[in-house]
């Protein structure tokens, strides 16, 4: 049975270009679309218009506000659903959220200290998390567990069965820059 991949609750720029891009641009398509870029540009924006208001408010509920709702858990959406790895906006994010601990904590923040501020509470850190460190494993770890669900829903379409398996194979070559082999694919995909 195939499901026509019109029929399924994609976004609109998903489906259009399903039947029409080949396996080896699907990557680039789903890497560097403008609605992916104009995502991030907008949580960009919204964690810039939150740091000005944190200022009205204590230093203590600023930070846990901006750790438990504006920083990383705000943009987990967007890193589980798009490939953002090596992303220009991620840079510019974690930008904006170490000039946001420095304008709460009121310290101009060196690199050994930010790196410490963005280790977990129980480690010595803040638990700001970093949305650039983030974005591979969260992204990778949600295209594998939905894997088996993928193959069943584009079974005999369109698009080819190993779509997320081979975006996957990107990604590793591309950030971790891991040679592609049949044991690497194999130790990070799993059988096929």
């Amino acid at each position: 049975m195939c499901i026509s991949v019109t029929s399924l609750a994609l976004p609109a720029f998903v489906a259009s270009a399903a039947s029409t891009l080949s396996l080896q641009s699907d990557f680039n398509y789903f890497y560097n679309n403008n609605n992916n870029n104009m995502a991030w540009h907008d949580r960009c924006e919204d964690l810039a218009r939150a740091v000005d208001r944190l200022s009205a408010i204590g230093s203590q509920d600023a930070l846990i506000l901006l750790k438990s709702s504006f920083s990383a858990p705000k943009v987990l959406h967007l890193l589980r659903c798009c490939p953002s790895a090596d992303h220009p906006s991620l840079g510019k994010f974690d930008g904006l959220l170490r000039h946001s601990v420095q304008q709460i904590t009121n310290w101009n923040l060196s690199e050994t200290q930010w790196i410490q501020a963005r280790l977990p509470v129980r480690d010595g850190g803040l638990g700001i998390r970093s949305v650039t460190s983030l974005s591979l494993p969260v992204f990778a770890a949600s295209a594998a567990s939905t894997l088996s669900l993928q193959s069943d829903i584009l079974a005999d379409c369109i698009l080819k069965q190993r779509f997320l398996s081979d975006i996957l194979g990107n990604l590793v070559v591309t950030v971790w820059r891991c040679p592609r082999s049949p044991a690497n694919q194999t130790a990070i995909l799993g059988p096929t």
